[in-house]
């Protein structure tokens, strides 16, 4: 389901405004770096953004396969670029890992647009990207915690505009689909904890609880019931990554 193009347009520069805000007043991530892993989170983000647009506004002009073909390459562009690892074996080994991440949640939540399309992107902002931060401030990094929320604040009044019937625009569902399994494998690698893979894992392929949507006999169920169905979908695994997270790591506020 294509947004008008107009729309994708809004929501691209909204998104890459709240962005820019965010990290502007934080100080969060490099504007610009050719560095691998997390630090390149906002030209990459950028990167993809852009990217989506241009397919989405060539595609008439496009062979048939070629545009799977240019979104397979800026997977595999943006997973490596993403990546850490600090020997070519490590990086090898999460490369695949954000690659198969990305392709597995960006597949799970476009097969989840069509019936869930209006609550779907702020789903994934409040449940996703709030599951995030909360693994990572108790895998003691406030830092990344910080770019979950600065994705998720970015994100929030497009989802509510999504929500409320002003804007669609699936295709922004790329970016957390991306930035989020890139930052959480990230912070997996650079944080010192008790905070079990595992968790950081569920998180990570968080979307691809989605898949359980595609039952054929959801799409006959009462309104209310597919309501919950979304959330309650995508906060298993979230839900069971957080508490296997505070097992490990409680989070203490008795010095606060």
């Amino acid at each position: 389901m294509a947004a008008p193009r107009g729309q994708l347009v809004v929501g691209a520069v909204a998104l890459i405004a709240g962005l820019v805000a965010g990290n502007f007043f934080r100080g969060l991530l490099p504007w610009w770096t050719l560095e691998r892993g997390w630090p390149a989170l906002f030209p990459a983000t950028v990167a993809v953004l852009l990217t989506t647009i241009s397919v989405d506004f060539w595609r008439s002009h496009l062979r048939p396969g070629r545009e799977i073909f240019l979104h397979s390459l800026l997977f595999i562009a943006s997973a490596y670029w993403l990546a850490p690892g600090d020997s070519p074996r490590s990086h090898l080994g999460y490369f695949v890992l954000l690659l198969a991440a990305a392709l597995a949640n960006t597949q799970a939540v476009h097969s989840a647009v069509r019936p869930f399309a209006a609550s779907l992107l702020l789903a994934l902002v409040v449940i996703w990207g709030g599951s995030a931060a909360t693994v990572l401030v108790s895998a003691q990094s406030a830092r990344f915690s910080e770019m979950a929320v600065l994705l998720s604040a970015s994100l929030f009044p497009i989802g509510l505009a999504t929500l409320r019937g002003k804007l669609n625009a699936p295709q922004l569902m790329i970016v957390p689909s991306i930035f989020l399994p890139a930052l959480i494998l990230n912070g997996q690698v650079s944080t010192y904890s008790q905070v079990p893979l595992l968790s950081f894992l569920l998180i990570a392929f968080a979307p691809c609880g989605l898949m359980a949507l595609r039952w054929p006999a959801v799409a006959t169920w009462p309104v209310l019931a597919r309501a919950v169905a979304l959330p309650g979908a995508l906060l298993a695994p979230c839900a069971l990554g957080v508490l296997l997270a505070l097992r490990a790591e409680p989070l203490d506020f008795s010095g606060h």
